[in-house]
C-alpha cells in the first residue's frame, strides 16, 4: 500500500526507465485532458495523394477525356469490376451525397489542414459494399484512418441511401408508372400484376446472444429478413424494414405496410380496372392489382401463388409453370444483389440491425440506379425456360384442359384448388375472392 503522502521521485523514475526526450518528459507531467492522443493525424496530405485509390482513380479522373470515364475502356471496365458501378455513376453518387449532407469536396479543419476528400471516402464506402472488405483494408488503400471510413460509411453514406430511398424505391404512383409495370406482365398472361414479392435473409454474424433463438431460423444461423417487391425488369419497387430470421412470410406480410396500396381508396393500384377473358370469350371486369408469390403467403386477393398440385398437361399445370417462371424475377434480384454486393453475401459483422437495414437499402438504391443507367427498365427481352405458347398447346390438347380446377385427383386424394397451406386468420370472404380471382386468371391465360 502506498502512503497518502507519497511523492513521485523523478530521479528514481529516470534510473529505472532510462532517458526521456524533452517532449515525452513534458507530456508526462501534463494533465490527462491536455495530453495529445496518440495515433491522431498519422497520415499526411501527401500520404493520401500517394495512396493507391487516389493515384489510380481520382487523379486521372480530373482530366475530362480520361479513359476511366469510358465504361467500355480497360480502365473503365476495371473500375466497374472492382466497385460494381461505372465511374460516371460514382460521380453522380458523390454529388448527391454532397448535396444531401452539404459536404464540400475539400475543406480545412480547425488547424488549417486539408481534410479528407469526400470522393475518396465515397470510393471506400462503395468498395466496402462491393467486396465486403473491412475498414482496415480501406485504410491501407486510401491512407485514411479506418475509424474515419467507418464513421463516414454509417453516418453519411448509408444515411444517404436511406434518405433517397423514397425517390428510387417506390410503388407506382401515377397511371403512367402503373401501365409501364403491368404492361410487361400483360404479355406473360398475367394482367394487372404489379410485381413479384418474396423475402430474403442476410446472415447476421454479430447477433447478440440474447437474440439467437429469435433470429436463427431455417438457415441455422442468425439472420435478418427483408421483404422485397420487384418488377419484371428487375427493378426494386419496395423494401421492408428488417424482421427477425424466425419470422415466416405470413407474419412479415401482416406487418409490412406495402399491402396498403391494395386497400386504400386513394391508391391508384386499388382503382385500376382490367379485363379477363374466359374460354368461351366472355369478358369480365376486375378492380385492383396483385403480386405473384410462392405458396408460403396468405390466400389474399392481392396475392397469387401457383398451385402446389396439378394434373400433368392440365390448365393448372400450364398456368402454375408460367407463374413460377415469371415469379423468378424477385429471386433473380436477390441473386444480383448478393453477387453485386458481397457485403450482403458474407456474414455481416455489424451489431446494430438498424445499420444493417440502412446498408441493405443503400444496396437496393444503387441497384435501381444501375438499372436505370443500363436502361434495363425499358427492355422486355427476358426469356424463360417454360414457353408460354407450348404450355397453352399442351393444356388445350389435354382431356382435362377445361374445368380442371374442381377435379379430384384419385391418386393424391386432394382437391387441386385447395392448397395445403394454412390460411391462418384469413376470413372466408378473402379466401373466396382469392380462389375466384385465380380461376379467372387461369381462364384468361388459357383463352
Amino acid at each position: 500500500m502506498f502512503s497518502e503522502n507519497w511523492i513521485f521521485d523523478h530521479d528514481l523514475f529516470m534510473e529505472l526507465h532510462g532517458f526521456l526526450s524533452d517532449e515525452d518528459e513534458a507530456l508526462l507531467f501534463l494533465p490527462a485532458k491536455l495530453r495529445k492522443k496518440r495515433g491522431q493525424n498519422k497520415y499526411t496530405i501527401e500520404d493520401r495523394h500517394n495512396s493507391v485509390f487516389y493515384k489510380t482513380y481520382l487523379l486521372p479522373s480530373k482530366q475530362e477525356d480520361a479513359p476511366i470515364r469510358d465504361p467500355t475502356s480497360a480502365p473503365g471496365l476495371k473500375f466497374k469490376r472492382r466497385f460494381r458501378v461505372p465511374f460516371t455513376v460514382f460521380e453522380e453518387i458523390c454529388l448527391d451525397i454532397k448535396r444531401i449532407h452539404c459536404l464540400p469536396e475539400q475543406s480545412l479543419d480547425a488547424k488549417g489542414a486539408e481534410t479528407v476528400s469526400t470522393s475518396l471516402l465515397v470510393l471506400g464506402s462503395i468498395r466496402c459494399l462491393a467486396s465486403g472488405c473491412t475498414f482496415d483494408a480501406l485504410e491501407e488503400l486510401t491512407c485514411v484512418d479506418a475509424e474515419t471510413h467507418r464513421k463516414f460509411f454509417h453516418d453519411k453514406f448509408c444515411k444517404w441511401g436511406a434518405q433517397v430511398s423514397n425517390e428510387h424505391i417506390h410503388m407506382p404512383t401515377t397511371e403512367e408508372e402503373l401501365n409501364h409495370v403491368w404492361s410487361f406482365y400483360q404479355g406473360k398472361g398475367l394482367p394487372s400484376c404489379v410485381g413479384s414479392i418474396d423475402c430474403v435473409h442476410v446472415c447476421w454474424d454479430c447477433c447478440p446472444a440474447s437474440l439467437h433463438s429469435t433470429c436463427k431460423g431455417k438457415d441455422k444461423v442468425p439472420t435478418l429478413a427483408f421483404q422485397v417487391v420487384a418488377s419484371h425488369t428487375k427493378k426494386i419497387l419496395h423494401v421492408s424494414q428488417y424482421f427477425w430470421g424466425t419470422y415466416n412470410d405470413k407474419t412479415i406480410a401482416r406487418l409490412d405496410p406495402v399491402f396498403e396500396v391494395f386497400r386504400e381508396d386513394s391508391s391508384i393500384i386499388k382503382g385500376m380496372e382490367w379485363i379477363s377473358v374466359s374460354n368461351d370469350g366472355t369478358e369480365k371486369t376486375h378492380r385492383g392489382g396483385y403480386f405473384i408469390c410462392d405458396g408460403g403467403y396468405h390466400q389474399w386477393e392481392c396475392l397469387m401463388p401457383p398451385y402446389k398440385h396439378q394434373l400433368p398437361g392440365s390448365a393448372l399445370e400450364a398456368w402454375s409453370k408460367n407463374v413460377e417462371s415469371v415469379r423468378k424475377d424477385v429471386e433473380c434480384v436477390f441473386g444480383i444483389l448478393k453477387k453485386r454486393f458481397l457485403f450482403l453475401k458474407h456474414p455481416i459483422r455489424l451489431h446494430d440491425p438498424e445499420q444493417i437495414q440502412r446498408a441493405f437499402v443503400t444496396c437496393c438504391v444503387i441497384h435501381n440506379i444501375l438499372n436505370d443507367y443500363n436502361l434495363f427498365d425499358e427492355k422486355n427481352d427476358v426469356e424463360y425456360g417454360v414457353l408460354e405458347e407450348s404450355a397453352r398447346l399442351m393444356a388445350s390438347a389435354s382431356l382435362n384442359g377445361i374445368g380442371v380446377a374442381d377435379v379430384r385427383s384419385r391418386r393424391r386424394g386432394v382437391y387441386l384448388h385447395d392448397d395445403t397451406v394454412d390460411n391462418g386468420n384469413d376470413s372466408f370472404e378473402d379466401s373466396y375472392k382469392f380462389h375466384e380471382r385465380r380461376r379467372n386468371l387461369i381462364d384468361h391465360y388459357m383463352s
